[in-house]
């Protein structure tokens, strides 16, 4: 997994992973900076037991800060706990921030600023799939973080689904949207069909409550949103996300083809979300 962010046309740092040749296989966070455009790259070493998460686990800004979130992986297995790490100077040395405990195997980030950063933290569920395990938070640029629980992020049935975030997005330190998918089987093709479920989650309070949003009617009655992602927030009130359409329950067991599949632009301008356009039908 590779992993990386530019603060400006000719600064960039990569996060990777490194494998330990000898002894027990053990993977861990190493970094590359590069001030040329690309041209050279420097090898940095990032804090022992560090490995980074997640589709969008570092952001890096123009001053040279940048903030990482991922897992102690000295923690025991299946109940590791989250971990930030924080650069001052352009990812060429990195430091640990306080981070209360929150398990994590997974996280996602999104930075306001150089300052304000918010994080969704998941584990694995005994099922083997992911689900919200906290929210984490920091205002001074990931030095020190504070937790929020996730019950908000939670699906409203526990014991039979899984909801897992594919994305976050923050456009004001107080205002976020989270998007992911609802499962609604998990037998992998042994049960019957089960259309996944899109779902789509704000927040105005920095994450401390969320909210579901109405996703707007599918293009057809046999279609409903099994999955919103990517998406990105410019403002508070103007987010763009790619949903994607599969059959509904009805439509497969009425023998419509399960390959159908169609992506669509959703857009929000501070009203309800709606479809903007078609991308793939």
């Amino acid at each position: 997994m590779l992993l990386l962010s530019c603060a400006t046309p000719s600064t960039c740092v990569l996060l990777d992973l490194a494998l330990v040749p000898k002894g027990p296989t053990k993977t861990f966070g190493v970094s590359y900076v590069t001030s040329d455009a690309g041209r050279h790259w420097a090898a940095s070493v990032v804090p022992k037991g560090f490995l980074p998460s997640g589709q969008s686990a570092i952001q890096c800004f123009p001053g040279g800060r940048c903030i990482a979130t991922g897992t102690d992986t000295a923690g025991r297995l299946g109940n590791q706990p989250a971990a930030m790490i924080y650069s001052t100077d352009g990812g060429r040395r990195w430091r640990v921030g306080a981070v209360p405990p929150v398990s994590a195997v997974a996280g996602m980030l999104s930075c306001v600023d150089a300052d304000h950063c918010l994080s969704i933290e998941q584990k694995d569920r005994p099922d083997g799939e992911q689900t919200a395990s906290g929210v984490l938070v920091t205002s001074d640029g990931g030095d020190t973080w504070s937790r929020y629980p996730a019950r908000s992020l939670d699906p409203a049935d526990p014991g039979t689904t899984a909801l897992n975030f594919a994305s976050v997005s923050c456009a004001t330190a107080s205002d976020c949207w989270a998007s992911g998918l609802l499962y609604q089987s998990l037998c992998q093709g042994s049960c019957p069909y089960a259309a996944n479920q899109g779902v789509l989650m704000a927040t105005v309070d920095g994450g401390r409550r969320w909210t579901h949003e109405q996703l707007p009617p599918s293009p057809s009655p046999s279609l409903q949103y099994v999955s919103v992602y990517p998406m990105t927030c410019a403002t508070e009130t103007a987010c763009f996300a790619v949903g994607t359409l599969g059959l509904t329950d009805q439509a497969a067991d009425g023998g419509v083809s399960t390959s159908l599949q169609q992506d669509v632009v959703l857009t929000n301008d501070g009203g309800p979300v709606r479809t903007r356009s078609s991308t793939r039908g």
